[in-house]
């Protein structure tokens, strides 16, 4: 199918996955999808999603499609780190804003046990840096967070923002701004905001109209 539509791949890829029931047994649905035309080149079923899962997946993106890597946006999925480093080995790795986001609200609302006060001020500067597009407003914003950063320690939230800071680098920003670890500055910037769990339930459907799901 590939072939005879000769889709254009820009290169730019996001990898994600869910889990999917297929009569009354799980699976993990992996997608590869292109951040601007929101084409899926490859897809898998797998019983699991782990390192090796997914490396089989990027290898059929590899060899199968002939796809141009150039990037890609992966959430914290440590297994799916390392794969993309094995089989893609010179491609920059950029880490979903959406899941660092997600993962700082799960954890402060749920998990943190210190003070609240400074709990919504931190979201909303990160928030802020994380979807900054430009790189004016980023400076901006990063002397806003450095400015509020001794509130946030005294409050203890010290390894909420050593974390962040961290994992800033690998959102695609600006490191000579950011002086962070492991920056990816290669990396392009969707220009669409993707939503990733609407083609999943593109594929289902299509599944369900197969009568296999």
């Amino acid at each position: 199918m590939v072939k005879e539509l000769s889709p254009q791949y820009t290169g730019y890829f996001i990898a994600d996955g869910t889990s999917i029931s297929i009569q009354k047994e799980k699976y993990q649905l992996l997608l590869i999808a292109d951040v601007e035309s929101q084409d899926i080149p490859y897809a898998v079923l797998c019983k699991t999603e782990d390192y090796e899962s997914w490396k089989m997946v990027l290898k059929g993106l590899r060899d199968r499609i002939h796809c141009p890597a150039r990037s890609v946006v992966i959430d914290k999925d440590l297994g799916l780190r390392r794969a993309v480093r094995e089989v893609f080995p010179k491609i920059p790795i950029q880490l979903c804003v959406r899941h660092l986001h997600s993962y700082h609200i799960y954890h402060l609302k749920y998990q943190f046990q210190g003070s609240k006060k400074a709990f919504e001020p931190f979201l909303d500067i990160t928030h802020r840096m994380l979807y900054a597009r430009e790189t004016k407003l980023l400076e901006h914003l990063f002397k806003e967070h450095n400015a509020m950063r001794p509130f946030f320690i005294k409050e203890g939230l010290e390894a909420e923002v050593l974390s962040f800071e961290s994992k800033m680098g690998l959102c695609g920003h600006i490191s000579s701004i950011l002086s962070f670890q492991e920056p990816t500055t290669s990396l392009k910037e969707p220009s669409i905001n993707l939503n990733i769990r609407s083609m999943i339930a593109m594929v289902l459907l299509i599944l369900r109209q197969l009568g296999t799901a």
